[in-house]
């Protein structure tokens, strides 16, 4: 008898051990993707803006709906909005009330916290001055620019000419 009763424990154990992997799940539920894949945000407006503010904060912060005057729509009502304290103090993350928004876990609202990279990749942004068009060498994402590309013209390197 005292058999049976040590298998009923251990298979109570074993079934509620299963079920708590199975409804276990990442803190940051964001990291995971479309299908499972992980989507790599660089720190650059355009990256973020593609990846991060645009699918998911654009929804409440627009130019007709801006709660308390947050417009993210473009890189201009982003960095140099009149809201106080200041969505982005170039250098400062600790000093942007975006980032610490978004840290502090009020942004975004009745969403899903963003990914760890997302944080790092706004916070590295701001840090590095929040400038509109700085990207790295290896970037293989597009620049979205107005001018056409003069491509009979020599880019600039560390050779002398």
């Amino acid at each position: 008898m005292a058999i049976f009763n040590r298998l009923y424990i251990f298979l109570g154990c074993l079934i509620y051990t299963v079920i708590l992997i199975s409804c276990a799940r990442p803190f940051h539920s964001a990291e995971n993707t479309k299908l499972g894949a992980t989507q790599v945000v660089k720190p650059t407006f355009q990256s973020i803006f593609s990846k991060v503010i645009e699918p998911k904060c654009l929804k409440c912060h627009n130019p007709s709906k801006k709660p308390h005057g947050v417009d993210l729509s473009t890189f201009d009502s982003t960095v140099n909005s009149n809201v106080f304290p200041p969505l982005v103090v170039p250098g400062n993350p600790d000093g942007s009330s975006l980032f610490s928004s978004i840290i502090k876990g009020r942004m975004p609202k009745d969403s899903p916290a963003l990914s760890d990279s997302e944080v790092e990749a706004i916070r590295e942004w701001i840090v590095n001055g929040a400038k509109l068009y700085d990207e790295p060498i290896d970037s293989d994402e597009p620049i979205d620019s107005d001018e056409p590309i003069d491509s009979d013209e020599p880019i600039d390197s560390d050779e002398p000419s």
